[in-house]
């Protein structure tokens, strides 16, 4: 239970006094809350405006000793590989290699590219747990995120669910398997994280790397990452007031958040190079917009 759900309670009961519960305010309201997902926050825009390289000493600075990372450090900075998909440790066993596939996301812009999508290929569903509409007879549900995966896994009985995990050592991980001609009589695992390590991808860009590696063509709809248009005429002041807002939902963390949209953005640009990845979304005409991969490239590659 949330901390802000019990100060009422807290008050009444005396225990907002003691130690214990004012080290957990101040780590929420104060730490969290105030000086990371609004002062640094805020911070990390102006980085980004005069020199985003630096995004990642703030990231730092927040999250000081966490494993993740959000992006890498300045030191940690990588040089372009020729294929992106490369960029990617991808370890998967138990799917065959297939040739042409779909991956849809709940993105708004699905709206506009929906009617073009080929249902007889393999699609992936990804972060479908809501009761969302599904036209595929054979649909395959896939996250990165343990949360959603385990109600998909819950509300999706007869169907395959794949997980995946950033982790290749944690045997708890291994995901539901289901049924589905994709599957060969191996046991499923699969496994993705960045070569950097610990850097904040989304389960979108984490299920486009792991389907491709194992697809010779990936068609992607719904992919926007929380734009609400077209990115290919968004002027970069414009992309930083998009990088700062977030859902208007309480365990969302901007900084978290920030990391991400730019990680999807860069790869956004980088697969859209790439001839055997389409991609159906608000991302479609991103090679239009060379400001903003100008800007954001610095974080990642030297």
């Amino acid at each position: 239970m949330k901390l802000y759900k019990k100060v009422s309670t807290k008050i009444f009961s005396g225990e907002i006094f003691s130690p214990i519960f004012l080290k957990r305010a101040y780590m929420y309201y104060i730490k969290d809350r105030l000086i990371t997902q609004v002062i640094l926050s805020s911070i990390s825009l102006l980085v980004l405006f005069f020199n985003p390289k630096f995004f990642s000493s703030i990231t730092r600075l927040a999250y000081k000793g966490d494993i993740q990372k959000l992006v890498p450090a300045l030191n940690e900075r990588i040089v372009p590989m020729k294929n992106p998909i490369d960029e990617f440790e991808i370890v998967v066993n138990g799917i065959k290699k297939l040739d042409e596939v779909n991956i849809i996301m709940r993105g708004s812009s699905f709206n506009i590219f929906g009617d073009c999508i080929d249902y007889s290929l393999p699609t992936f569903y990804l972060n479908y747990y809501e009761g969302e509409i599904v036209e595929s007879k054979s649909p395959i549900f896939i996250t990165a995120d343990r949360r959603i995966y385990n109600i998909i896994k819950k509300n999706k009985k007869d169907d395959p669910v794949i997980f995946i995990s950033p982790f290749d050592h944690m045997k708890s991980d291994q995901p539901h398997k289901g049924n589905h001609e994709i599957f060969n009589n191996f046991d499923l695992s699969v496994f993705c994280k960045h070569v950097c390590g610990g850097l904040e991808l989304g389960s979108g860009l984490a299920a486009i790397s792991v389907i491709k590696s194992v697809s010779n063509k990936v068609n992607i709809y719904g992919w926007d990452s929380y734009l609400d248009k077209d990115v290919s005429n968004m002027r970069f002041k414009q992309y930083l007031l998009y990088l700062f807002s977030t859902p208007s939902k309480p365990q969302y963390r901007r900084l978290k958040l920030i990391s991400e949209k730019m990680l999807n953005f860069i790869y956004a640009k980088r697969f859209s190079d790439c001839k055997d990845i389409k991609i159906n979304s608000y991302f479609s005409n991103i090679n239009f917009n060379k400001e903003i991969y100008r800007k954001l490239k610095d974080i990642m590659y030297i």
